[in-house]
């Protein structure tokens, strides 16, 4: 599952893959949810059941969904005015992905080019990029960086984002030293071990990682998980690793007291633009929601409790966003009824 704004008609947009592997979208139009099946709208091959990610190019006004076949490629459902097919791998040329890569979809609008990075199985981050045609390049070997973890039990530890401040890219993985390292372009391709640089804790196999920027203040956030006891299962704290200038690290979950995180479930951080604040959200082990915030200092929610939710899956998606447009928070998670995987809301209205 994954979730993305368009700005552009102020639309939010849920995408997910069903057991015969196509795939759907829920959609906000005139003020109620619907649904679309995106893989017969484009005529696309069906999807395999590992990854996908959606996104928006504001620069033209159009929606893009990636995702993998079984053959290891990646492939692309774009909307201008319709729905369409692209095999990405075909067209660059490039590897196939690993089965058990994640893929990630992001824009720069800056130069009006897209981007999709996933994994192959020798540990190398790949990049295919559209400048008008679709490239590919290898950015272990351009940045000179370390192998990145492969493996079937890990699903957390890459992520993706943009700092449009000063106009650069960041990929953050874990290295098999289990040390955060960060892939960065600002006009070519480097390498950073965010571990060693800010003096934090190593990740622990089950450990999830996501990254973000704050506009507001020109910096750059990468939150990360890390449990205790033998298997690295228990008392789990969510930590931060931050850029003002040089990389510092914060144990969030200490500094404020809030509970633990189930350190085999995933988090996620964002932020809401209309009133600088950030946002982490994360599962505890009973499967409720907790939020840590930061305005000017760093607060925790329970949002199941505070919404009266159901209690999520273990090993739900968890998914968080702003719509600016609106002012509004959205929280997307995954509650098992039984017999089927439904797709929950939690959203909060200023």
């Amino acid at each position: 599952m994954d979730a993305y704004v368009t700005t552009f008609n102020d639309e939010q947009h849920v995408i997910f893959v069903t057991q015969n592997g196509h795939v759907h979208e829920l959609y906000v139009h005139d003020g109620r949810w619907r649904d679309k099946n995106l893989t017969s709208a484009a005529g696309a091959p069906s999807a395999s059941l590992s990854a996908l990610a959606g996104y928006q190019t504001s620069f033209n006004s159009q929606q893009h969904v990636v995702f993998f076949t079984d053959d290891g490629h990646v492939h692309e459902l774009y909307h201008d005015s319709a729905w369409h097919h692209k095999d990405l791998t075909t067209l660059a040329g490039a590897p196939r992905a690993s089965e058990y890569s994640q893929v990630l979809g992001y824009q720069t609008a800056f130069d009006s080019m897209q981007h999709v990075i996933f994994f192959t199985d020798d540990g190398h981050i790949h990049e295919l990029y559209h400048d008008g045609a679709w490239h590919r390049r290898d950015l272990t070997n351009l940045a000179a960086a370390p192998l990145a973890v492969v493996s079937n039990d890990v699903t957390g530890l890459f992520d993706a984002y943009v700092t449009t401040f000063n106009n650069q890219q960041h990929i953050i993985f874990s290295g098999r030293e289990n040390h955060v390292h960060e892939l960065y372009h600002d006009g070519a391709w480097h390498h950073k071990d965010l571990t060693a640089l800010a003096g934090a804790p190593s990740l622990n196999s089950e450990s999830a990682l996501a990254g973000y920027e704050t506009a507001f203040n020109k910096q750059q956030h990468v939150i990360f998980s890390i449990g205790t006891g033998a298997a690295f299962s228990t008392a789990a704290h969510v930590h931060e690793l931050y850029h003002d200038g040089a990389w510092h690290h914060k144990d969030l979950t200490a500094s404020i007291g809030a509970p633990n995180t189930d350190v085999s479930d995933s988090l996620d951080g964002y932020v809401t633009s209309f009133n600088n604040q950030q946002h982490v959200n994360y599962f505890d082990e009973n499967g409720h929601i907790h939020e840590l915030y930061r305005d000017n200092t760093w607060h925790h929610n329970d949002l199941t409790a505070l919404s009266g939710a159901p209690t999520a899956v273990g090993g739900s998606s968890l998914i968080g966003y702003q719509t600016a447009f609106n002012k509004q928070q959205h929280v997307l998670f995954e509650v098992y009824t039984g017999t089927e995987l439904h797709i929950y809301e939690l959203y909060d209205t200023p």
